[in-house]
C-alpha cells in the first residue's frame, strides 16, 4: 500500500510530516490525507525537498478486480 507514514492524521505539525516524507525512496508511496492544514502547509516543502533529491511525484496504478 504505502511505504512512509506522515502520521498526518495523527495531528503531527507540517515540520514533522515533511521530515516523515524525507523517508522516501525512489518508487515509494507516501500517505498523506487530505483537508488537514498541517499536510497543506508541508506539501509544498515535501515536493521541493524530493526534487532536491531527484524525485518527483506519480500515478499509483490502479488495480482492477476481475470477476
Amino acid at each position: 500500500l504505502w511505504t512512509v507514514d506522515t502520521r498526518d492524521w495523527a495531528g503531527c505539525t507540517a515540520d514533522e510530516i515533511t521530515a516523515a516524507a524525507g523517508q522516501a525512496q525512489p518508487g515509494g508511496v507516501v500517505l498523506m490525507h487530505e483537508g488537514r492544514p498541517a499536510t497543506l502547509d508541508a506539501v509544498p516543502r515535501i515536493l521541493a525537498a524530493l526534487t532536491a533529491r531527484g524525485l518527483r511525484p506519480g500515478p499509483v496504478p490502479v488495480r482492477r478486480r476481475w470477476s
